[in-house]
């Protein structure tokens, strides 16, 4: 299913706050593979108030949660593979044609390593990732 562009509201939401409900969406989509439920209000409230490590908190916590590490697993048709191609696609707007081999195989190996929310945070740290949520400063 082909995914949506986020919407861009502009120089003013152009930070990080600004952008938290669309990177929360984002991360719910990305690691836990459906959108966001009420509780989310909690994490765009971190985000808000705590910019870069507020979003790095959020996203380890949600890494690391029982159902990022158990229950995704339990949905027919998930494994590590479909896993790491949707981090792409929801954290850095990747097809799976634009993943590079050597982060593939690399971050795959961490995945099988239980090693969930050093993929998602290093992917926090590339350019991809500002640049599909439309932030231009932390």
């Amino acid at each position: 299913e082909p995914v949506a562009e986020p919407p861009y509201h502009g120089p003013s939401d152009s930070t990080l706050q600004g952008r938290a409900n669309e990177v929360v969406r984002g991360l719910y989509r990305g690691i836990l593979l459906r959108d966001p439920d009420p509780s989310s209000v909690g994490y765009v409230q971190t985000i808000q108030r705590s910019s870069w490590s507020g979003l790095q908190s959020v996203a380890q916590t949600m890494a690391e949660s029982n159902e990022s590490r158990r229950d995704v697993y339990s949905r027919e048709g998930v494994g590590n593979e479909e896993r790491l191609v949707v981090l792409y696609r929801e954290l850095l707007g990747y097809s799976e044609d634009d993943i590079p081999e050597d982060d593939w195989n690399y971050q795959l190996r961490q995945l099988e390593s239980r090693q969930y929310a050093e993929v998602v945070l290093e992917m926090l740290r590339q350019p991809a990732f500002r640049t599909r949520f439309g932030i231009r400063a932390y």
